[in-house]
C-alpha cells in the first residue's frame, strides 16, 4: 500500500492555551512540525464504565500516541489519572470540560496538542480483544492481585498470573490493565501503565492474525463497527490515511514514557482540600516536555558529558 503524508482537513487545535501558561514552561507551540513532515497524536482514553448505560465516568487512563513520520518514531505517552491541573484531576477534565479542554491539558503537560481520540470503555476492550482472536503479550514479573474488584458483587476477588510469554484473551487483557494492588512491586498505577502499554503494542500484530474477525481487512466496515461501540472523532479519511501506515509498522520504532515520580511528586493532602493527587515538581512541565520531544526525535538528547558536569558541580566541595 503506497505511504500516504497524514494532514487533518480540519484544525482542531486549541484555540487558547493562554490559561496553561503559569503551568507551562517553555510555552508550546501548535502545532509541531518536522521539516516539511507533520507529527500527529492521538490521545487514547480509557474510560471506567462498567456499562454502557452509565452517564458518569472518568478517564482513568490516558495514553498519547505520538508519531514522527520523518524519523519513524512512535511513542506512548501515559499520564497518570491524580495529575492536579486546572483546578482538578486530569482523569475528570474530559467529561466536564470536553475534548478541547482536554487537548489544552495535554498541550500544557506534555508540549503536544492532540490531534484526535479514541474513547474506550471496559466492554469495548472485552470486546476488541476477543474479536481479535487474543493478543500475546510478555510479562516479566509474575503477581497476585488478591483485591481485584469484582464489579457485579462490589466485593474482591484474587487474580494470578504468570511471568513470561503468554496469549490473553479480553477479560484478561482487562484485569491486566486494571490491577493495581499486585504483589512482587505490581502494585501501582504507574505498574499497570506498564501492562497497559504491553497490551496496546500487541495491538497492531493482532489485527491479521487467522483468529482476527478483522481478517481479511475492509477498513470501511472496520470503522463502521468500531464506531458503533467507541466514540471517536476521527473520520472515515483519517483513519484512511491512518491504515495506509500499516504496512510500515515494522519499520518503526515504539518507545515508552511514563509520565512518573521523576517528574511529579504527591504534595500534603491538605493543600488540596483532603486529596491524593500528584502536580509537577516546582510546578514546571518542560521536564516532560523535553523528555518526549528528544524521544520523538524533535531534539537532540543531553550528553552524558553535560548531565555529569552538571551533576559534578552540584557536588559539595
Amino acid at each position: 500500500m503506497k505511504n500516504v503524508p497524514f494532514t487533518y482537513p480540519l484544525d482542531i487545535s486549541p484555540k487558547d492555551s493562554s490559561d496553561l501558561a503559569k503551568n507551562t514552561s517553555p510555552e508550546p507551540q501548535i502545532p509541531l512540525k518536522i521539516g516539511k513532515d507533520k507529527m500527529f497524536s492521538i490521545l487514547l482514553l480509557g474510560i471506567d464504565r462498567r456499562h454502557k448505560a452509565e452517564t458518569a465516568f472518568r478517564t482513568d487512563i490516558m495514553v498519547l500516541l505520538s508519531v514522527n513520520q520523518s524519523q519513524k518514531k512512535v511513542v506512548l505517552t501515559s499520564v497518570p489519572r491524580d495529575l492536579w491541573i486546572n483546578g482538578g484531576r486530569i482523569n475528570a477534565t474530559f467529561v466536564n470540560g470536553g475534548w478541547e479542554d482536554m487537548q489544552k491539558a495535554f498541550l500544557g503537560i506534555t508540549g503536544i496538542s492532540p490531534n484526535a481520540y479514541i474513547q474506550c470503555d471496559f466492554e469495548d476492550l472485552v470486546w476488541l480483544i476477543d474479536s481479535l482472536g487474543g493478543i500475546e503479550v510478555d510479562l516479566e514479573t509474575a503477581f497476585t492481585d488478591s483485591a481485584y474488584p469484582n464489579d457485579v458483587t462490589k466485593t474482591y476477588i484474587t487474580v494470578n498470573f504468570d511471568k513470561g510469554i503468554q496469549t490473553i484473551d479480553g477479560k484478561s487483557a482487562l484485569v491486566l490493565s486494571r490491577s493495581r494492588h499486585g504483589n512482587n512491586g505490581e502494585g501501582s498505577d504507574f505498574k499497570r501503565m506498564q501492562r497497559q502499554h504491553k497490551i496496546l503494542k500487541a495491538l497492531p500484530n493482532a489485527i491479521l492474525t487467522p483468529k482476527s474477525v478483522f481478517n481479511p481487512f475492509i477498513l470501511t466496515k472496520f470503522y463502521e463497527v468500531i464506531t458503533q461501540r467507541m466514540s471517536t472523532n476521527l473520520t472515515l479519511k483519517e483513519s484512511e490515511l491512518l491504515w495506509a501506515y500499516y504496512p510500515e509498522k515494522d519499520t518503526y520504532t515504539v518507545e515508552s514514557f511514563f509520565v512518573n515520580s521523576d517528574y511529579l511528586y504527591n504534595p500534603p493532602m491538605s493543600d488540596y482540600g483532603g486529596a491524593w493527587v500528584l502536580v509537577a515538581k516546582n510546578n514546571d512541565y518542560s521536564p516532560i516536555h523535553n523528555q518526549l520531544k528528544e524521544r520523538l526525535g524533535l531534539i537532540k538528547p543531553e550528553s552524558k558529558d553535560n548531565k555529569n558536569t552538571t551533576l559534578n558541580s552540584a557536588k559539595p566541595q
